[in-house]
């Protein structure tokens, strides 16, 4: 992820994250979590954020990190959260579905009963929100504004969970056990 003019990874020690510098990569802030952590939120739209959000599935917690004061501000109990996408809100994928939460304070404002496992994601674009998962039910469109289901589409023949990207009406998807590619067709 990218603010403040820096790179922000999870450190070699999955307990605290590293401010790298965009011109040579070199350690510019550090901040201990405190935690073990396995990834930080993403954000598809590219819109910068003032604040990181850190999973840690082992102590089953999302963190809020202020780069600026080098605090975690905030903490959210979740079971195993494994994912994280930022757009106007937090999309947390963990055992229990993925939820709705509030960046600001980290206050959960609704979970979804759509699961990403251990390997699948979510994507946020302006007006939805796409979750990928593995089995039966490979993607699942939600509005976030109404807090609903637009539409379920099923794996068919590809039941492995794998990355996604969306770009406009162009939405594709990996299946990573089966090593393929794949546009998906919503429904108009």
């Amino acid at each position: 992820m990218v603010s403040r003019d820096q790179i922000w990874v999870i450190d070699a020690t999955a307990k605290a994250v590293d401010g790298l510098s965009l011109a040579d990569g070199s350690v510019q802030t550090h901040i201990e979590l405190g935690e073990f952590c396995t990834d930080l939120a993403r954000t598809s739209s590219g819109r910068p954020s003032a604040m990181l959000y850190a999973v840690c599935p082992t102590s089953g917690v999302v963190l809020a990190i202020d780069p600026e004061s080098k605090q975690v501000t905030a903490k959210l109990r979740l079971p195993n959260p494994r994912v994280a996408e930022l757009g106007d809100d937090l999309w947390v994928g963990f055992d229990g579905g993925v939820a709705q939460v509030s960046p600001d304070d980290l206050t959960v404002k609704a979970v979804y009963d759509a699961l990403t496992g251990l390997d699948g994601t979510i994507f946020v674009t302006t007006n939805a929100v796409w979750v990928r998962a593995g089995g039966k039910q490979m993607l699942t469109q939600i509005d976030p504004s109404s807090q609903t289901f637009v539409e379920t589409i099923a794996a068919g023949k590809y039941k492995a969970s794998g990355d996604l990207l969306v770009k406009g009406d162009s939405i594709w998807t990996t299946a990573s056990d089966d090593s393929v590619l794949m546009q998906v067709q919503t429904t108009p």
